[in-house]
Parts: structure tokens; sequence; C-alpha cells
């Protein structure tokens, strides 16, 4: 029963979160009333994850059952950041986007911050809002300039611990935009070194407090966790020795630590001086199906796909949610229908045929004055298309005037103006000028004019003694 209030709890806020209550209502009945306990043993869905880090920049495209899970395809693209239009080239060999197809954008840890952190207990049941008003305390970025969210690590002594994971938009955003415009629209962005920590999370046989050491190539990763959530990543550049001795500053007396990546001489030395395990002989079904340098991508679709409460999706922005509905308040509703069901059948429905008949003379007093509003309505309509043609007139009569008065003022008083033609784009000038050619930066230099230029060839007329000439101008 406490977890059935704790649900109602969460939908009331996510509820008064929303702008359109309505809809949400709407929303959360259709799921309710459609939801089926059987439904997770036959759904499949097909996932493409991508990974975005130095060296390890790779895709994946899996697809999910109960049974398990199934690579479908996989591509490395390089040792670098793949730019967002090579990305979505990269992403096309592979996969076509489709509306059908998850797509979980892993980010690298070096455009992260992540930030531990401590709130009341009693900001539990508004912890969103709450974190959402600390974020530009917790982090050097703005409401607007950041994608996060958060997770709860334990609450003790009236306080709740809390890991905070925050992205600037600006590393991410065109990503997401080229990804959104390729066909593969993200709905989820999750942190690399966090989704391998979930998948250890499974295994029984590991202590609450973890560090993982992720090799890549020529460093490593290490990744500490508290009850399954990542609380900290450090960057390891050197060889076995100092990976060991920043190990051994960070563990605890009941840490449990593993070590992750390919078969190498570090790796074995690492087991040897660490007594740690191996993240292939804890995980070697996940290990060998995914392969190693997809291990990543596919933790990300698989934690994705098997948590049942919030998880990790900066998109989020902090925004509380479950995945599933309990069955328990599935069966709730089914009785309470069945109940108003049963109910309606020995409720007479009467039909008050006064109250209809006094509606019926309601209208047809009303017809009358509804008529004489129509045509109240189309005489309205008739005269403000009347007003806009006329103030279109005017607003073109004064534009002309303008234009007269500024051709008077900036044109050199030894110039004869003999024809002046304006279109609502631009205006053609006729006339005389001692140096015709120098009108055109005259007529530059003005607040009115632009892209002036003769429309025909300047010539002396002997009569008149000065340069005929023919300009164009635009209006600005």
């Amino acid at each position: 029963m406490a977890g059935l209030t704790s649900y109602a709890g969460n939908l009331l806020r996510a509820v008064s979160m929303k702008g359109n209550a309505v809809a949400v209502s709407l929303a959360a009945a259709k799921r309710l009333c459609f939801y089926c306990p059987c439904e997770s043993l036959f759904h499949s869905q097909r996932y493409l994850s991508i990974v975005l880090d130095k060296g390890a920049a790779c895709a994946c495209v899996i697809k999910t059952s109960s049974s398990g899970f199934k690579v479908i395809n996989r591509n490395i693209f390089g040792d670098t950041y793949p730019q967002p239009d090579e990305l979505v080239s990269f992403l096309s060999l592979i996969e076509e986007g489709t509306p059908t197809l998850k797509v979980i954008l892993n980010v690298p840890k070096d455009w992260c911050v992540i930030k531990k952190t401590e709130f009341p207990a009693a900001a539990l049941d508004n912890i969103s809002a709450a974190i959402a008003f600390q974020i530009p305390d917790l982090t050097p970025f703005s409401n607007a300039d950041v994608y996060y969210d958060f997770e709860i690590i334990k609450r003790e002594d009236d306080k709740l611990h809390i890991v905070l994971y925050a992205v600037k938009r600006q590393m991410v955003q065109p990503y997401l935009r080229a990804l959104a415009e390729g066909g593969f629209k993200v709905t989820s962005m999750a942190l690399s070194p966090a989704s391998l920590v979930g998948m250890l999370g499974q295994v029984p046989a590991l202590s609450d407090d973890i560090v993982l050491i992720n090799l890549r190539g020529t460093q490593a990763d290490l990744v500490r966790s508290e009850r399954g959530v990542t609380t900290a990543v450090h960057t390891v550049k050197g060889g076995t020795g100092d990976i060991i001795a920043a190990v051994e500053g960070i563990r605890g007396p009941e840490t449990s630590v593993v070590v992750c990546g390919p078969e190498s001489n570090t790796l074995n030395e690492l087991k040897d001086a660490l007594a740690c395990q191996d993240f292939r002989g804890l995980l070697p079904a996940f290990y060998d199906t995914a392969g190693a340098e997809y291990l990543t991508a596919a933790a990300a679709v698989l934690t994705d796909c098997k948590r049942t409460t919030k998880g990790v999706n900066l998109l989020s922005m902090g925004e509380v949610q479950r995945k599933s509905l309990p069955i328990a308040l599935t069966i709730i509703l089914s009785i309470i229908i069945i109940v108003l069901f049963t109910l309606s059948l020995y409720i007479p429905v009467w039909n008050d045929q006064k109250a209809v008949a006094d509606i019926d003379k309601q209208i047809k007093a009303l017809r009358p004055d509804y008529e004489r509003l129509t045509a109240l309505q189309k005489d309205t309509k008739k005269i403000d298309g009347d007003l806009a043609v006329l103030n279109s007139m005017m607003s073109k009569r004064v534009l002309v005037l303008e234009l007269l008065r500024e051709l008077t003022v900036t044109l050199p008083q030894d110039t004869w103006l003999a024809r002046i033609i304006t279109t609502e784009k631009d205006v053609n000038l006729e006339g005389y000028a001692v140096n015709a050619s120098a009108l055109i930066g005259t007529l530059e230099n003005s607040k009115f004019f632009k892209d002036v230029g003769t429309t025909s060839t300047t010539f002396k007329d002997a009569r008149m003694g000065k340069e005929r000439f023919q300009i164009k101008a635009a209006l600005k």
C-alpha cells in the first residue's frame, strides 16, 4: 500500500508540473485502463545506442525482448569525436532512422559535471523543483544552458544524498539537431560510465560501494558508485602503477573493485595487484554478446529497458517519471470499473422532457438575436477589409512623400530630375547632373536606398550642358 501511495503522489506531482494538466490526466488514464501485466513478456524494442567518446566512438543497433538482447548491427567510428554531420553519415551506414527506433546518446564524462550534494528530506515530495532552483549554485551553468538529471543515493539523518549530472547544451545541441534531421531523434541521453555501473548493480556478490576501472587505450576511467549510483569519474593517464595508486587512494575497506577492458597484460597485472574481479567474469553472457568495444552502448540499452525506477536521462531535466505501472493499481482500477458498471445496470435513467422543452423554447427565443449578431459580424468583417485597404493606400502615399523629401535633401542643387518611377521594392530616377557618377555614392549613403546603379549609359547633353543619367536603387 505504501508503494501505491508513493506512485499516486508521483503521478499527482507530474500532473502539477505540466502546463496542460488535462492532457496529462487523459494520458495517465489511458495507460491505467490498457495496462497489461504480461506486456513485457511479448514486447520487443529496437534501440540505437550511440557512444561519443575519444578513442571509443561507436554505434550499436540492439533488439531487446523478454528472452534477452541481440546485436543487429554495429560499427566503430574512429579515434576522435565525430562531427554532427559525420555522425549522421556514419549512422546511415548501419541503420535507417525509423519512428520505432529508440535512440540513446551516451556522452563522455569530459562533457559532464558530476556533483554530489545533500538536500533536506522534507524536499523529497518536490525534489525536482528544488534541484532545478539550485542548478546555478551546483553547476557553472544556468538553467537555460544545461541538460541535467539526478539520482538519489540514500536517505540518512533527515537528509537526501543526491548526485547531479549536468552537461552544457552547447556541447550536445548540434548532435541532437543533426540526429533529428537525419531521422534519429534522441529519446534518452546518458553518461557513458554510468551505464556500465548500472550493469554491475545486477551482480549480488558485489558490495554497495564499487570502483570500476574502465581501461581505454592509454588511459583508464575510475568510476565510483554507491548503491548502484555513479558518484564520480576520475581519469588516470599513465602505467599500471599510476592506476593502482589512484585506486588505493579512493577505495574503502569494503569497496569492490572491478576491472573492465580487453584481455591484456595491464588487465592481468591490475587483477593480481588489487585482487579485483574481472567484468567479463562477473557478466560473461553480456560481455560475449555485446563485445568489448560495444560494452557501453549495450549497457545503456539494457539499463534503459530493464530499469523499473527512475533512470538517468539528461534530457528529462530532472523530471521524475516511472516506466511502468504497478499491477496493484491496475487491479484496483479494474475492480472499481466493474463495480460502477454493475451499479449502472440498476440505476434508472430518466429523460427530463420538460427540461428539454424549456431548452428548445430558449433556443427559439434567442434565434433572432443570433441572426442579428451574425449579420453584424459580416458587416464588421467588410468594414475591417475596407479599413485595411485605406491604411495600405495611406502608407504607400506617405512612403512616396518621404522619398521625395529625401531626394530633395540628398541630391545636389545642380541636379534636375525629369522622371521618378517608384514601386514597392525600388525607385527609378531620370534627370541631369554635372557629375552623374557621384550621385551613386550620395544615394548609397541615404537611409532609404541600397544597391544603387545606373540602368543605361550616361551621356553629356549639349543643350543642357549636363550629364543625362538613369539610376535605379532598391528600397531598404
